[in-house]
C-alpha cells in the first residue's frame, strides 16, 4: 500500500496564489515563458529552504512584480491589498 501523499498546499492562500497565476496566464496576462522567468528569479534571489511556505512566497512576490510591471497594479496597492489582507 501506497503512502498517503502530502496535500500540495499547507495554507489556503497558497492555493489562491497558484490559481491566480495560472488564471492570468490563461487570460494572456503574461506567457508562460515571463513566468517562467520571474519565479526563476525569486527562487534564485530568496532564501534556499525547502518547503511550501518559501515555495509560495516565491510564487507570491513573482506574481507581484509581474502585475507591477504589467501596470495591474502598483507597489503601494499591493502593499495597501496585503496590510488588509493580514
Amino acid at each position: 500500500m501506497n503512502a498517503p501523499e502530502a496535500p500540495p498546499f499547507d495554507e489556503p492562500w497558497q492555493a489562491q496564489v497558484f490559481a491566480m497565476a495560472i488564471l492570468l496566464n490563461q487570460r494572456g496576462l503574461f506567457a508562460w515563458s515571463e513566468w517562467a522567468n520571474a519565479l526563476g528569479a525569486e527562487i534564485a534571489a530568496g532564501p534556499q529552504e525547502a518547503g511550501n511556505e518559501t515555495y509560495f512566497q516565491n510564487w507570491l512576490r513573482a506574481l507581484e512584480r509581474i502585475l507591477i510591471a504589467k501596470g495591474v497594479a502598483s507597489a503601494t496597492e499591493l502593499a495597501n491589498l496585503a496590510e488588509a489582507w493580514r
